[in-house]
C-alpha cells in the first residue's frame, strides 16, 4: 500500500520474496516429437530430486517405506539439471534440458494459510487524524482496484470488530425502532399516534450524524450507543408533546392550537432532560 495516501503507517506484510526458486518449463512441442510427456519430465525431477516411495518391506513386524531418490550431493546449480535423462519413445536417452528450460527465481520461503487459503497478512497503524472506518475503507478500494478478481479480503483484531459491528448495527437501530413503536403503541392504544412520535427520530439521528461530521468523529462504538440513547430520548420527548395534545384535545381544544400549546408547555421539561444527559 502507498505511504503517501496519508491513511496508514508503517505497513508490514509476512511475504517475502528472498528465497530461490527453480522454475521448469516443459517445451510441448519438443517433447511431443520425441515422445515425452509432461508427466514424465514431473515423475523424472521428482525421483531424481525429492523421492518418490516405490515399495515397502516388513522387518521384525514393523514395516518400512523404500524411496527412490537421486543423489542430492549431485545438484547444486541449475546447470547440473542437464545430467538428468530420460527414454524418447525410440529408446534414445534424452538429458533434460533438451525438453525444458530453467529459469531461477525468488519466491517466498513460506505462505500462511487462513481458512485453508493461501493468505498474506498486512498490519499497519493508523495515520494522523485518520479513524479506522477511514482506512479500512481505503484498504478496500486500493484492493478492489489493485488486486484480482479471484482475491478475497478478510480482516482480524479490531478490524474485524470493527467489520462485525457495522454490519450488526443497522439491526440494532431497527430492533430499537421496532421496540420503541411496540412501547407507544402500548401506551397511546392506537398504531397512529406511535408513528407520529416516531417521526421525529430521522431528524434526531440527523442532529447525531451532524455533530459527528462537525466535530470531525467517525462512527464507532461509543457514537453507536449514543445514537441508540438518542432514539430513547427523541423518542421520550415526542411522547411529552404527543401526549400532551391528545389531553388538549380531548378537551375539546382545536388541532393546530393543541399542537402549540403541547409544544409551548413541554419545551421547558424537555431542554431540561436534553441538558442534563449531556451533562451526565
Amino acid at each position: 500500500m502507498s505511504r503517501d495516501a496519508g491513511m496508514i503507517d508503517s505497513p508490514d506484510y509476512d511475504y517475502s520474496q528472498n528465497t530461490p526458486e527453480l522454475v521448469v518449463k516443459v517445451d510441448r512441442r519438443r517433447a511431443s516429437e520425441l515422445g515425452i510427456s509432461v508427466r514424465d519430465v514431473s515423475d523424472t525431477l521428482e525421483v531424481m530430486l525429492g523421492g518418490r516411495a516405490q515399495t515397502s518391506y516388513v522387518d521384525r513386524g514393523e514395516e518400512y517405506d523404500v524411496y527412490v531418490r537421486g543423489d542430492e550431493n549431485a545438484f547444486s546449480s541449475k546447470s547440473d539439471l542437464s545430467r538428468i535423462y530420460m527414454r524418447s519413445r525410440s529408446g534414445q536417452l534424452v538429458s533434460l534440458d533438451a525438453v525444458t528450460t530453467v529459469e531461477e527465481t525468488a519466491s517466498a520461503q513460506r505462505l500462511s494459510h487462513t481458512n485453508k487459503q493461501k493468505s498474506i497478512t498486512l498490519s499497519a497503524h493508523l495515520g494522523e487524524d485518520v479513524t479506522l472506518g477511514q482506512a479500512l475503507d481505503y484498504l478496500d478500494s486500493a484492493a478492489a482496484e489493485t488486486l484480482p478478481a479471484d482475491i478475497s479480503v478478510g480482516y482480524s483484531g479490531e478490524s474485524k470488530d470493527f467489520r462485525d459491528n457495522q454490519t450488526s448495527v443497522l439491526v440494532v437501530f431497527g430492533l430499537a425502532l421496532l421496540v420503541s413503536y411496540l412501547v407507544l403503541a402500548a401506551q397511546f392504544e392506537s398504531f397512529i399516534n406511535p408513528l407520529v412520535v416516531m417521526l421525529t427520530v430521522p431528524m434526531g439521528m440527523l442532529g447525531g450524524f451532524l455533530g459527528l461530521w462537525l466535530t470531525n468523529q467517525g462512527i464507532n462504538i461509543y457514537s453507536q450507543i449514543g445514537l441508540i440513547m438518542l432514539i430513547g430520548m427523541v423518542t421520550k420527548n415526542g411522547i411529552l408533546i404527543v401526549e400532551f395534545a391528545n389531553q388538549l384535545r380531548d378537551r375539546g381544544i382545536a388541532f393546530e392550537k393543541a399542537i402549540i400549546d403541547a409544544s409551548v408547555r413541554r419545551l421547558r421539561p424537555i431542554l431540561m432532560t436534553a441538558f442534563t444527559t449531556l451533562a451526565g
